[in-house]
């Protein structure tokens, strides 16, 4: 089993980066996504049936804290859990965020484990969630979640900015690296 996690601040592009590895892998192998916030954002839906879920993001962060505050590992934990029982022949983390988790998570898939950060300026990740219609507070955009990630060690560190063509190259020159063989598209 092999597990990539993606690191990044919102809007930067992980869900997207995700989205190429798995296109790019799935007709290969069995290929899983997973999120380490999934608890936290069942649980509001859960409270919050009717709630758009970027209004819920400051919501996420608080409970998050809470949690972690309890047990660090909780979420690096379960989202471990749910990879081993599934057992896909990859598992993609589209959500890393903290040290703690990433720690947690390499030392459980030792030898099978790649981090991709995603970077993005900060003005043109404003613009994207402009245009989905959210506007985050000052507080959410430099809450731990959202800048924590820059001290994970990363294997790989991609940049999207530009076109999604050349986002696409980026990831799968990734792949190819971590694979060390044209298995891509």
């Amino acid at each position: 089993m092999l597990v990539i996690a993606i690191s990044g601040a919102m809007a930067s592009g992980k869900d997207t980066v995700a989205g190429i590895i798995e296109e790019s892998l799935r007709d290969r192998y069995d290929v899983e996504r997973f999120a380490l916030a999934n608890p936290l954002k069942d649980f509001a839906a859960k409270l919050f049936p009717n709630q758009d879920k970027f209004k819920l993001r400051s919501l996420y962060q608080a409970l998050g804290d809470v949690v972690r505050g309890f047990d660090v590992y909780a979420f690096a934990r379960y989202t471990a859990q749910e990879i081993r029982e599934k057992n896909p022949d990859i598992a993609i983390i589209s959500d890393l965020r903290f040290l703690a988790e990433y720690e947690y998570l390499r030392n459980e898939f030792r030898g099978g484990f790649f981090h991709i950060r995603v970077i993005a300026p900060l003005l043109l990740r404003k613009e994207r969630l402009e245009r989905r219609g959210r506007m985050p507070s000052e507080v959410e955009l430099n809450h731990q979640s959202e800048t924590e990630y820059l001290l994970i060690p990363a294997q790989f560190v991609i940049e999207n900015s530009s076109s999604y063509q050349k986002l696409r190259t980026r990831v799968e020159n990734a792949i190819r690296t971590i694979f060390k063989e044209e298995i891509v598209r």
